[in-house]
C-alpha cells in the first residue's frame, strides 16, 4: 500500500525492500529495490511533492509543508535516459522539527515515476553533540584497547603455560556461551539485510570473539588467584555443585543491590545535569536504544547484553583489575583505570560528552567496587543489573504491548534470580574449606608463590647478618658488597674484630638455597664469631668450626670458606681455606697478580682428621699499595644469555683496570664489567665481594684491646711458598 498505484504488474518488478517503524507503528524509513529498467510515468514536481506529502502524513509522524527547505533535482541517471527518455524522477531534500522533542531532522525521498522508492530521516542533534574528534576517538579505542588486551595476554600466556599455571576447561565453557550470545545479537542486526548470507558473518564472529573469551579467561584467571583468590570463592562453588552455598546468595544479592543502587545514581546524575543544559542519548550501533529497531528485542538485549557483560567481566575485572592490582595498592586507583577505560572504550552515546563520560564514569565505579570488596560473582551481578535495567526499562514505555511483554519476562528472570538467592541463605552450607574447590594449576600457583616467599625471608635473612657497614681503619681502605641472586645462594661475609690491630676477614658460600642456605649461614656466622676470639691462628678457627658444623648439620651440606687475619703491627696477612676461592692478590713489589690459593677441605665434608690434616695456612707480608679481594663463584661463574660465563680471566682483567683507585672504586668497576657480560640474564648465584687496599698514609690502627691467647699457632704455620 506505500508504494502501489494498483498497478499489480509493475509492482511485481519490486525485488525487495527494507522497513523502519517506530514503537507505534510509524514508518521511520524504508527502501525499495526497485529496476531502472521499470517502464513508470512521468510526473511533474508538483505531482511528486503531492505523493510525496500523502505519503508522509498517512504513513510517518513527520510532516510536509511547502515552507520547509526544498531541494529537487533531475535524476542523471544515464540508464534511465536512454530508457526513459522523457522521464525525470526526483530527489527531495527537506529539514523540519521533529514532534514533542524538537529536535532539527533531515528527510529525504526519492521519487522514481509515480513511486515513493526511498525515504529516510535523520536526527540532527545540537551542534554541542557533534565532534568530529570525539567521534573519531570512539572509533580507534576499542581497536587500540583489543590489541593492548591481546598482545598483554600473549605475553603473559607464554610465561605461564610453560609453568602450567593456566587452564581452558572453564573458559572453553564460557567462550562457548559468549559467542553464542554475540551470535543472536549479531543475526538480529544483520538478518534483515543479508538474508541467508547472514550466516557466514554470524559463524565467524562467534567463532572469533568466542576464542578470545577463552584466551583472555585463561591468563586473567591465572593472574586473579594469584593476586586475590578470595575473589573466585563463589564461582568455584557453582563450578563443583555447592549451588545452594549462601556464599553465591549474598553475592547475588549485594551486586543485585548496588547494580540498582548505580541505575538510581545515573537517574540522579542524569537529572541534576539537565537543570544546566539538554541531555540526551544518541544510539550507536552498540546502544542502548537499538533494542527498538529489533524484531525481538528481549533476545537481541539478552544477547549483547550477555556477551557484553562476559566481555566486560573477563577483560576488565578478571584480567585488568588483577593486573592493575598487582601493580597498585589504593582501590581507588584501579577502580579509576579501569572505569576510565570502560568508559571512554564502550561509551553508550550519552552527551553532551563530558558530562555524559563523568556520570557514565560514576555508575561503572558502583560495579567496580562491588567486585573490589566482594568477589567476582557480585561484580557480575551489579554489571548484569545495571546493564540489563539501562536498555530494559524502556521497554515499559514505549506503549507497545510487545515491548512491554518483553521488560515482563525480563522481570520475572530477576525475580526467579532474587529468589534462588534467597534460598541459598536458608540452606545448610555444606563446605567450608574452599581452597579444595580450587583447580589443579591453582597448586602450581600457590607453589610458585610459597617458594616466592621462602626466597624473600631467606633473602632477608642473608641480608640482615651481613654487616651494615664496612670497618673504617686508616691502614686498610676496605670495600664490600653482597647481590642476591634470584635465587638465594647463601653467601657470607664478615668482619670480626680481634683486637690489638687484628682485623678477622671471612667469606663463605653455603651450599644449597633458599631458606636452607639462610639458615646454615647463619649458624656459620655464629660458630665462627664464638671461635674467632679463641685463637689468632685461621686454620685453628676454621678446624674447630669444621668439626661443630658436621655435627649439628646433616650430611651433603658443606660451606665453602676463607678465613683471614690482618695483622697491622706485623703487616701481615694470615690465611687459611677451606674449599673457597683463592684470593686474588695485587703486590707493589712485582706488580703482578697471585691467587692466594692453600690446601682445604670445606667445611662439613669430613669430621675433622682428614680436614686438619690437609689445611694449610699461610703469612703474606703486605705493603702500601697492596690490593686483596675476597669473592665467591657468582662472578667467575655468572653466565650471559649464550651460557658464555664470566670466567677467571675476565674477572683478574676487571681487577686489573681497577687498581689505580679506591676499593670502592674497585670493587664498582668489578660489578660494571660483570653487568655488562651478562645484561638482563638472570643469576643463580649470588655475588659476593670483599676489596681490601693497604693505605700508604695509614696512621695507625685502633681494634679494640680484647687481647691476644695463643693456641698451639705453631702447628698450624706454613711458609708463604703456599702462594701458587
Amino acid at each position: 500500500r506505500l508504494f502501489s498505484n494498483g498497478n499489480d504488474q509493475s509492482n511485481n518488478m519490486m525485488s525487495g525492500a527494507i522497513f523502519k517503524y517506530d514503537t507505534k507503528g510509524r514508518l521511520l524509513e524504508y527502501t525499495l529495490e526497485w529496476p531502472d529498467t521499470s517502464n513508470l510515468a512521468d510526473i511533474s514536481q508538483s505531482d511528486a511533492e503531492s505523493i510525496l506529502a500523502q505519503f508522509i502524513s498517512e504513513h510517518t509522524p513527520f510532516f510536509y509543508s511547502k515552507t520547509d527547505t526544498i531541494k529537487q533535482q533531475r535524476n542523471t541517471n544515464k540508464i534511465t535516459e536512454k530508457v526513459h527518455q522523457e522521464r525525470v524522477d526526483y530527489d527531495f531534500f527537506w529539514k523540519t522539527t521533529a514532534p514533542l522533542i524538537n529536535i532539527p531532522i533531515e528527510l529525504t525521498a526519492t521519487v522514481v515515476g509515480d513511486r515513493i522508492i526511498r525515504f529516510q530521516s535523520n536526527y540532527q542533534p545540537a551542534g554541542m553533540y557533534q565532534t568530529s574528534f570525539v567521534n573519531t576517538l570512539d572509533d580507534y579505542l576499542f581497536p587500540l584497547m583489543l590489541m593492548l588486551i591481546v598482545i598483554s595476554t600473549i605475553i603473559i600466556a607464554l610465561r605461564r603455560w610453560q609453568a602450567y599455571e593456566m587452564d581452558f576447561r572453564f573458559g572453553i565453557g564460557l567462550g562457548i556461551v559468549a559467542g553464542l550470545f554475540f551470535g543472536i545479537y549479531l543475526y538480529f542486526n544483520l538478518y534483515r539485510t543479508m538474508g541467508i548470507n547472514v550466516y557466514i558473518p554470524v559463524i565467524l564472529n562467534s567463532l572469533f570473539t568466542g576464542g578470545s573469551i577463552v584466551f583472555i579467561w585463561a591468563v586473567g584467571e591465572s593472574i586473579g588467584r594469584e593476586t586475590w583468590k578470595e575473589k573466585f570463592i563463589s564461582l568455584d562453588l557453582l563450578r563443583n555443585g555447592y549451588v545452594l552455598h549462601s556464599q553465591i546468595g549474598i553475592n547475588i544479592l549485594r551486586g543485585i543491590s548496588i547494580g540498582i543502587l548505580s541505575l538510581a545514581a545515573w537517574a540522579l546524575l542524569v537529572k541534576m545535569v539537565s537543570f544546566f543544559e539538554a541531555v540526551a542519548i544518541i544510539p550507536n550501533f552498540n546502544g542502548s536504544l537499538m533494542i527498538f529497531s529489533s524484531v525481538n528485542p528481549l533476545l537481541r538485549m539478552i544477547g549483547i547484553v550477555s556477551f557484553a557483560m562476559i566481555w566486560t567481566v573477563t577483560c576488565y575485572l578478571l584480567f585488568g583489575m588483577s593486573v592493575f592490582r598487582r601493580l597498585f595498592q589504593s582501590p581507588w586507583v584501579v577502580i579509576g583505570i579501569v572505569t576510565l577505560l570502560i568508559t571512554l572504550v564502550h561509551r553508550d552515546g550519552l552527551e553532551p560528552y563530558l558530562p555524559g563520560v563523568i556520570i557514565e564514569a560514576i555508575v561503572m565505579a558502583f560495579t567496580l567496587w562491588a567486585f573490589w570488596q566482594y568477589d567476582l560473582i557480585a561484580g557480575f551481578a551489579a554489571l548484569v543489573t545495571n546493564t540489563f535495567w539501562y536498555q530494559a526499562i524502556g521497554l515499559f514505555f514505549t506503549g507497545n504491548d510487545h515491548f512491554a511483554f518483553s521488560g515482563m519476562l525480563l522481570a520475572g528472570v530477576f525475580i526467579l534470580i532474587i529468589g534462588y538467592a534467597l534460598t541459598t541463605l536458608f540452606t545448610r552450607d555444606r563446605i567450608t574449606d574452599f581452597d579444595r574447590l580450587a583447580p589443579k594449576f591453582y597448586k602450581n600457583i600457590t607453589e610458585r608463590q610459597r617458594l616466592q616467599k621462602e626466597l624473600e625471608i631467606a633473602r632477608e635473612v642473608q641480608m640482615s647478618f651481613l654487616p651494615e657497614r664496612n670497618p673504617q681503619i686508616n691502614e686498610l681502605d676496605i670495600a664490600s658488597r653482597c647481590i642476591p641472586a634470584l635465587e638465594i645462594g647463601g653467601d657470607y661475609y664478615d668482619f670480626v674484630d680481634l683486637g690489638q690491630n687484628r682485623l678477622g676477614v671471612v667469606i663463605g658460600d653455603v651450599s644449597g638455597k633458599g631458606t636452607q642456605a639462610a639458615f646454615y649461614m647463619t649458624l656459620t656466622k655464629g660458630f665462627l664469631r664464638a671461635l674467632a676470639n679463641m685463637s689468632e691462628s685461621p686454620a685453628f678457627v676454621l678446624s674447630q668450626l669444621n668439626r661443630l658444623f658436621y655435627q649439628n648439620v646433616r650430611r651433603g651440606v658443606f660451606i665453602s670458606m676463607i678465613y683471614g687475619i690482618f695483622d697491622l703491627e706485623a703487616q701481615e696477612l694470615v690465611l687459611a681455606r677451606a674449599g673457597h676461592n683463592p684470593v686474588l692478590m695485587r703486590q707493589t713489589s712485582d706488580q703482578t697478580l697471585q691467587n692466594i690459593n692453600p690446601r682445604g677441605l670445606a667445611l662439613g665434608m669430613e669430621k675433622g682428621d682428614a680436614f686438619e690434616r690437609l689445611i694449610q695456612e699461610v703469612h703474606i707480608p703486605f705493603k702500601p699499595n697492596d690490593v686483596f679481594v675476597f669473592y665467591t663463584d657468582g662472578f667467575t661463574e655468572a653466565m650471559n644469555q649464550h651460557k658464555e660465563e664470566f670466567g677467571e680471566h675476565r674477572f683478574e682483567a676487571a681487577f686489573t683496570k681497577g687498581l689505580n683507585g679506591s676499593a670502592e672504586d674497585l670493587m664498582n668497576g668489578i660489578f660494571n664489567d660483570v653487568h655488562q657480560f651478562v645484561g638482563k640474564t638472570p643469576q643463580s648465584d649470588d655475588m659476593t665481594i670483599i676489596v681490601i687496599k693497604v693505605r700508604a698514609d695509614g696512621q695507625g690502627l685502633t681494634l679494640g684491646n680484647l687481647g691476644r691467647e695463643l693456641l698451639n699457632p705453631i702447628a698450624y704455620r706454613s711458609s708463604s711458598d703456599n702462594i701458587s
